[in-house]
């Protein structure tokens, strides 16, 4: 699973650096435009001082929101690769939560028959 949310954290970088470079010219920290993705509670104040924080401390914080993204919480995107991306993950997660659900509930089962 931490394989999982490391490639996952890496894939959320990559689409925010590349929507970064698109747009370059505007000003990250001055206010929020609906161009960028920001973390969630910087969302209320319209600006973040998310892309002036070292590389360790954005992954960190990516990290704690491909978490958030795998059992289902909205992350607000706001690109269009940013909500494909958020799609195939809560998807994703969807899935890996059922199966290891249904895995343990079978599991279960076998142990009360015996």
């Amino acid at each position: 699973m931490i394989v999982f949310f490391h490639w996952t954290t890496c894939m959320f970088c990559y689409i925010i650096q590349d929507d970064m470079l698109q747009l370059a010219d505007i000003d990250l920290t001055s206010s929020w435009n609906n161009q960028f993705w920001m973390p969630s509670v910087d969302v209320p104040y319209q600006t973040t001082n998310f892309y002036n924080q070292t590389t360790t401390v954005q992954y960190q914080t990516l990290f704690y929101y491909s978490v958030l993204l795998f059992v289902g919480n909205d992350v607000l995107p706001q690109t269009p690769q940013l909500l494909y991306f958020c799609i195939l993950i809560i998807y994703m997660g969807a899935f890996i939560e059922a199966f290891l659900i249904g895995s343990i509930t079978a599991e279960m089962y076998k142990i009360d028959n015996k």
